[in-house]
């Protein structure tokens, strides 16, 4: 016969057994759970750091969408000042355009004793009326004009006062780009 042991019986085995697979996965379920929150840390962490670094770049990307906008503004800024200076520049050029043809108008006719009676000038082509006391004052002073402003003065009409007065009445043509080129006759060399 067998023996018969009650601290081995069948229930209290399985008993054990329910008690050992109890812990097991007491023990399971714990070490699960101090993994999962161990691996939700370290996801928790790495978001925050990929969150940061994106912010960061953000950041950054502003900075520099910031900073290429001004650098636009002042290019445009930069342009439009370029865009005035040129425009003055034009302005100063015909400026002295109109001063250096006024000077030399009063300089060579006041020494040939030449009068500007009218003086046009017009889409680049200027016309001058005046008297002249003789053709040779007349002839010289037309000769100097032309030789300081690169340009022929041509002789349109010429007619021999009369009423009492002596002299020559005389119109030139001639074309003008000084208003257009800038300073041409400022570059000739005046004799």
């Amino acid at each position: 016969m067998t023996d018969l042991n009650l601290l081995q019986f069948p229930t209290l085995q399985r008993q054990q057994a329910r008690q050992r697979q109890w812990r097991w996965g007491l023990w399971s379920g714990c070490c699960g759970a101090a993994l999962t929150a161990v691996i939700t840390a370290a996801v928790a962490w790495q978001t925050d750091t990929w969150q940061r670094q994106a912010q960061a770049i953000e950041q950054r990307l502003a900075q520099r969408k910031t900073a290429m906008k001004n650098q636009q503004q002042r290019e445009q800024h930069n342009q439009q000042l370029q865009q005035e200076l040129t425009q003055l520049s034009r302005l100063q050029s015909h400026q002295q355009a109109w001063v250096s043809l006024q000077n030399d108008l009063q300089e060579v006719l006041a020494q040939q004793g030449v009068q500007v009676q009218r003086l046009q000038i017009d889409n680049g082509r200027i016309d001058l009326q005046g008297w002249a006391p003789d053709a040779a004052a007349m002839g010289r002073a037309s000769h100097t004009l032309s030789l300081r402003w690169g340009q022929t003065l041509n002789l349109q009409s010429l007619e021999a006062e009369a009423a009492g007065r002596s002299g020559l009445a005389f119109a030139w043509g001639a074309q003008w780009p000084a208003l257009t080129d800038g300073l041409q006759s400022q570059s000739k060399a005046k004799p």
